[in-house]
């Protein structure tokens, strides 16, 4: 290989340096950095004092170098390129051993991981009866008759009417004025028809939801350390389109996928950078102030090129969805998940984790497709323990599962 044959020549070049020990380890040492496979250039996990120490020892180096090696372009050339591997290596070295490390995808669940609904049930129902001028319904009285309203219809058509072609909207219409009927409340059409259109309304929006705190910065941590994010969710099209972005939570666009496949693939981002450090140094092969330059200048070209700030500064969270009203299929049935790995680019159930709040439509069919798993028990709920004793992971909340990925923990 020409780079091979070049860095021979280099450390034949460099023997005689008082420095040649240190040499090696940036440039031989770090060289085979480029051939572990790293398949995210995480700029989360890299000290930025260590950095900064490293600048400096290149400092000093790069100008005993210069002036020993007679001042070889070549040389200085390997030395950047030594740093940015290091940098890599700096980078990737301290969490070889994490649960991270192994990951190339993470899926969450939504309702009760992510977000969570807002009141009861019978404040939305209230507000659209008030809307047009009648009282509110009996609170406990509605939400039964909605949890018998809605297991009909979900038994009938399930999947929001997905094989049965039924729009969304005509879905819900029924499975509403079932939920008045079975509560006691028959209203006349042009009524009901005005209460209907307020409640559909309103759960198509923000309204309703709340995000939990630790959703987004989870989110964005876990595509900023190069994973790609995916939701799985027993829900129909409006949480694609209008409620997750409503509440901050938005998809990758086509053009940031396009340019997430180039920019975080750490050896492309590498032979860019060195291919341009090259043709600088050539260019300038008399000016050691442009060589230090040069090494920050790259060093900050890295960041800006960050696709966590980018994504950060765009507001995306996840990269894919797979929801039960558009796919037709919806858990605990383990095609979701399949479904998942496919959308996900064909990647391996091994490398992916699941995360959600529910063992029968979570846990356990992530866990029979060949997916990692894990449990949130966000509001402490009694099955929590029988979770525990089932040899299932379990964790308060995303802040506890980042905290989870990075150490050395191993999930049961």
């Amino acid at each position: 290989m020409v780079f091979e044959a070049r860095r021979i020549e280099t450390i034949n070049r460099t023997k005689q340096n008082s420095d040649y020990f240190l040499f090696q380890l940036l440039g031989l040492g770090t060289w085979h950095m480029l051939y572990w496979p790293p398949y995210r250039l995480p700029r989360s996990r890299l000290d930025s004092n260590a950095w900064d120490h490293f600048v400096f020892v290149l400092d000093q180096l790069i100008g005993k170098i210069w002036t020993e090696c007679h001042l070889q372009p070549l040389l200085c050339g390997k030395l950047l390129q030594a740093v940015l591997v290091l940098e890599l290596s700096v980078a990737l070295a301290p969490f070889a051993m994490s649960l991270l490390s192994k990951l190339r995808c993470i899926t969450v669940d939504v309702t009760g991981t992510l977000i969570a609904y807002k009141g009861e049930l019978g404040d939305y129902y209230c507000m659209a009866a008030k809307s047009v001028g009648l009282p509110c319904p009996d609170y406990k009285r509605m939400h039964e008759g909605f949890k018998l309203a809605y297991t009909e219809m979900a038994k009938k058509y399930p999947c929001f009417g997905h094989a049965a072609k039924l729009p969304t909207i005509v879905w819900w219409k029924t499975c509403v004025k079932n939920s008045f009927i079975k509560a006691g409340y028959d209203y006349d059409e042009e009524t009901f028809e005005k209460i209907f259109r307020r409640i559909y309304a309103s759960f198509g929006s923000s309204a309703p939801y709340s995000v939990f705190a630790d959703s987004q910065p989870f989110l964005r941590w876990a595509r900023g350390e190069g994973l790609l994010v995916g939701l799985v969710s027993n829900a129909e099209y409006r949480y694609q389109d209008v409620i997750l972005p409503a509440l901050g939570l938005k998809q990758l666009t086509l053009d940031l996928i396009q340019f997430r496949g180039v920019y975080l693939n750490a050896p492309k981002i590498i032979v860019k950078a060195i291919a341009c450090m090259h043709a600088c140094v050539c260019v300038h092969p008399l000016y050691y102030q442009n060589l230090l330059m040069l090494l920050r200048t790259v060093h900050a070209e890295l960041k800006k090129s960050n696709v966590n700030i980018i994504l950060e500064n765009q507001g995306s969270e996840w990269d894919f969805g797979v929801f039960s009203g558009l796919e037709g299929v919806e858990k605990p049935d383990p095609r979701i998940y399949k479904i998942a790995l496919e959308r996900a680019g064909k990647i391996a159930p091994e490398v992916t984790l699941h995360i959600g709040d529910s063992m029968r439509k979570d846990y356990l069919p992530a866990k029979s497709v060949g997916m990692h798993a894990l449990l949130l028990d966000r509001f402490k709920t009694p099955d929590a323990v029988e979770w525990k004793k089932s040899g299932a992971t379990v964790l308060p909340d995303l802040a506890a599962v980042q905290e989870f990925l990075t150490s050395g923990n191993k999930l049961s």
